[in-house]
């Protein structure tokens, strides 16, 4: 309305800070931050408990284990045969076969891996990292002793952390 009506400069100015300072007279200070503040801090609260929620289900691992002189077979979701040996443990993620194929094993297993293309199966010891889309083999990695591996059929990808040399060495039928 007051655009096309001639305002000397000082006159604009005394303008704008009456209008300042009568809209920040009316408007409450505390209420509204406070809120605010009170609102962002909850949703925070819910952010990390649910994110803490979500964390905990997505990261639980059924365990299976066998004492020595037993020997477990187990069939895993994805159709993998897995026959733990004595004295062995095998984590297994609650995700296995919906985004994953990772186990952890301490001890010795034979694994008669279903073929899956898209998800590669792995399995990670404390010293290696063997990985492979669908075949047969035996991995021994007890605490006290030297990892081995023996492929029966197919062939995988093995890795030691142990080498001078970061290598992933492919092995074949019949090799250890």
């Amino acid at each position: 309305i007051l655009k096309n009506v001639p305002f000397s400069e000082e006159r604009a100015k005394r303008m704008r800070r009456s209008l300042k300072e009568a809209t920040h007279n009316q408007i409450p200070r505390d209420n509204p931050i406070s809120f605010h503040k009170n609102i962002l801090i909850a949703a925070s609260f819910l952010l990390l408990i649910g994110l803490g929620t979500f964390i905990f289900l997505n990261t639980r691992s059924e365990i299976y284990t066998t004492e020595n002189g037993q020997v477990r077979t187990i069939t895993l979701a994805d159709g993998t045969k897995v026959t733990l040996n004595a004295g062995s443990r095998l984590a297994v993620a609650s995700d296995f076969g919906g985004r994953s194929r990772k186990l952890f094993l301490q001890g010795e297993a034979f694994f008669d891996v279903a073929k899956d293309s898209l998800l590669p199966f792995i399995v990670q010891t404390d010293s290696s990292t063997t990985t492979v889309l669908g075949t047969q083999f035996n991995l021994s990695a007890y605490m006290d002793g030297a990892t081995v591996l023996v492929l029966k059929e197919g062939k995988v990808a093995f890795s030691h952390e142990g080498c001078k040399v970061d290598s992933i060495f492919n092995v074949l039928p019949n090799q250890m």
